[in-house]
């Protein structure tokens, strides 16, 4: 796991994401693809998360962490799902810390992000076939029941 995590740091630069140049992000992309080949997605995922709970505490923070899972291509959860089967678990839990970070109502490109990445997640690691966007493009992640419980139970955790 001390290999995973030092790659992660490498990869998840918060606060700085605005800052990395082209040549960061393919350096990023082939780590994360390394690693997830190495590892398999669940390990790799499961120091990504703890990364995420343990050191993106600030809404500056987590942004910088969306910004990158969404610029990694091995991220693109929609085929990676498809292609290999992958799933986050407890997703309602991960996306309820990143909004309870981020606040809500968020704005702005965490919005964006947030707004096509929830409904991948839930998708297919809650099997929530119904947000596919061909079927119900009114869904509002940051106002589903189960993620504001979620975020609830953040708050009360941490404060």
């Amino acid at each position: 796991m001390e290999e995973i995590e030092q790659i992660i740091d490498e990869i998840f630069i918060p606060r700085d994401y605005e800052a990395y140049s082209y040549d960061t992000f393919v350096a990023a992309e082939k780590k994360a693809a390394e690693c997830i080949t190495k590892y398999g997605w669940d390990a790799v995922f499961s120091v990504w998360r703890d990364y995420l709970y343990n050191k993106c505490v600030s809404k500056e923070d987590v942004y910088g962490f969306i910004c990158v899972l969404d610029s990694l291509t091995v991220f693109d959860f929609d085929k990676m799902t498809q292609c290999f089967g992958y799933q986050i678990e407890n997703p309602y839990e991960f996306l309820g810390y990143i909004y309870y970070r981020l606040g809500t109502p968020i704005d702005g490109k965490a919005m964006c992000i947030m707004d096509v990445l929830s409904p991948d997640i839930l998708i297919h690691s809650a099997g929530r076939k119904d947000l596919d966007i061909k079927y119900n493009s009114r869904y509002i992640p940051e106002d589903d029941p189960l993620i504001r419980a979620e975020v609830e139970k953040w708050k009360k955790k941490l404060g």
